[in-house]
């Protein structure tokens, strides 16, 4: 089993899309073992998104996920990582693959309604700042 991390970011809770986002990972056969609604700061944001720091799109990206509460996973399946990556889709939503998580329920390029972790590293870094090892179900 491997495992993925995910966050529903601020367009798709707005929208009230996160029941629909998870039921959607729940029928591709992943098990969710960690649930949390989190509002991160402008300090927790950056922090988090660290690795853009130098380019054009931080501010407003830092600025987009503290607009409301995010809602954070960690889900379970065999290849979870590229799997997961392959069910939400391209980073533009417009350019995403029909049926892929961003085609169905994100805006642009900025509001493309999910995040998921794109490698075991990021995985390990990702759950790592937003659970602890004990809130999570891991079998």
């Amino acid at each position: 089993m491997q495992y993925s991390f995910g966050i529903i970011k601020p367009d798709a809770m707005q929208k009230k899309y996160y029941g629909k986002i998870l039921d959607d990972i729940a029928s591709a056969g992943y098990k969710l073992i960690g649930l949390k609604l989190f509002h991160l700061t402008e300090e927790k944001a950056k922090n988090f998104y660290a690795k853009h720091e130098n380019k054009p799109f931080f501010d407003e990206l830092i600025h987009y996920m503290c607009l409301s509460p995010v809602l954070c996973f960690v889900v379970q399946k065999e290849n979870a990582i590229n799997d997961f990556r392959a069910l939400v889709g391209n980073t533009d939503p417009k350019l995403a693959e029909k049926n892929t998580l961003r085609a169905k329920y994100g805006q642009d390029l900025s509001a493309n309604a999910i995040h998921a972790s794109d490698s075991e590293a990021s995985f390990d870094r990702e759950w790592r700042f937003f659970f602890t090892e004990n809130e999570l179900y891991f079998q």
